[in-house]
């Protein structure tokens, strides 16, 4: 009975270890593609801020706002205007808050303007108009969300 007892703990023992030592192997890091890299960030390539140009951030405002004109300048000091006609469809006045990011010729931001609250009148068209404080600015965002 004692040799029996004592196969079975060693076959026990025997198939646990081999269970353990085989789900544990090492990894060569240095095998890994880049791309195949779990650690690695991944970049996202489809946020809407970095290939929309204007972009109202409030899912109802994509009703009830209208972007009639845009327009992009450069002024006599090398500054960077965009300027914008925002018409509200609906039938009472509006407040939203505009911001306006500027980024250099590599996509990176330069500068930010603040939320700045613009009264939209019922149906009509309301004229936006910001200038860069840099002459490096070579692109921009407009983000437009509803005033809280």
């Amino acid at each position: 009975m004692k040799l029996f007892y004592r196969l079975q703990i060693l076959i026990i023992n025997i198939t646990l270890s081999t269970i353990f030592t085989s789900g544990c192997s090492t990894v060569d890091k240095t095998s890994i593609a880049p791309h195949q890299n779990p650690y690695l960030p991944k970049s996202n390539t489809n946020v809407m801020q970095e290939k929309e140009r204007i972009v109202l951030l409030d899912y109802n405002s994509r009703w009830r706002l209208r972007i009639v004109r845009h327009a992009v300048e450069r002024d006599n000091n090398n500054l960077l205007t965009v300027k914008l006609g925002i018409e509200n469809s609906k039938n009472k006045d509006d407040i939203v808050d505009i911001q306006t990011i500027f980024k250099d010729k590599d996509g990176f931001e330069l500068e930010q303007t603040n939320w700045e609250p613009v009264l939209l009148h019922r149906r009509k068209v309301t004229d936006y108009t910001v200038t860069s404080l840099s002459a490096q600015a070579a692109d921009y965002t407009v983000l437009v969300r509803k005033s809280h």
